[in-house]
């Protein structure tokens, strides 16, 4: 492919391969951030929290006029036979992308995550892309590395970045809409020491270390 002008991509001689950074909602009212913004008396609450973006939109599993990560071109992308090989230090996935038309073109590979169950968080989340261009009817095989450190969460109670154990599922995609394979791997979780305060509730008590007694005084 060869840079263009504007014409050159309305009549094919470039092909077109920008990725939206947002989600165009069918309606102003569905955006997550509807009810806070623009806010008052120059405050704004951004209410939405880890929903915000895409995140919202496939929490409420709302239709929407361009999601997030979509793009327009003259050719189609197969993804297919997605591999995931684990290490102490994170994933790599892998997988074969071609090129299923007639037109050479640039395809942008997406991950997603899925965390396990437990915790309020996205039902999928953006963890790795990569773009890769191929002539028509070209495939090729795309690797991406995802760190252990990118699929951590916040944890506020230690006040720390913890994995989560657990089943987690990881999704190639074409945008957030678009998932086009999905693969399950099971990921231990890190070990979390909640400090305990009078707002603990009975279960953290009892997960706590138990304090070892004073030791006896013995009689003189």
């Amino acid at each position: 492919m060869r840079p263009g002008r504007t014409t050159d991509v309305l009549f094919g001689a470039v092909n077109p391969s920008g990725r939206l950074a947002e989600t165009v909602p069918i309606r102003l009212e569905d955006a997550p951030s509807y009810l806070n913004y623009p806010g008052e008396n120059l405050h704004v609450r951004y209410g939405e929290g880890l929903f915000d973006g895409y995140r919202g939109y496939d929490a409420r599993d709302l239709e929407v006029e361009f999601p997030f990560g979509h793009s327009l071109s003259y050719t189609t992308f197969a993804h297919n036979d997605l591999r995931v090989a684990a290490d102490d230090d994170g994933r790599t996935v892998s997988l074969t992308v071609t090129n299923t038309g007639a037109v050479d073109g640039r395809e942008v590979v997406q991950f997603y995550a899925t965390g396990p169950q437990g915790i309020v968080r996205p039902p999928r989340e953006l963890i790795a892309f990569t773009a890769i261009t191929l002539t028509a009817g070209a495939g090729s095989r795309v690797e991406m590395r995802i760190p252990r450190a990118d699929l951590a969460i916040w944890e506020t109670r230690a006040r720390a970045w913890v994995v989560q154990g657990g089943e987690y599922v990881i999704a190639v995609a074409a945008s957030s809409c678009d998932i086009r394979q999905e693969v399950r791997v099971t990921v231990a979780g890190d070990p979390v020491r909640v400090p305990l305060t009078p707002d603990s509730s009975v279960a953290e008590l009892m997960a706590h270390p138990p304090i070892p007694s004073a030791p006896k005084s013995s009689a003189s």
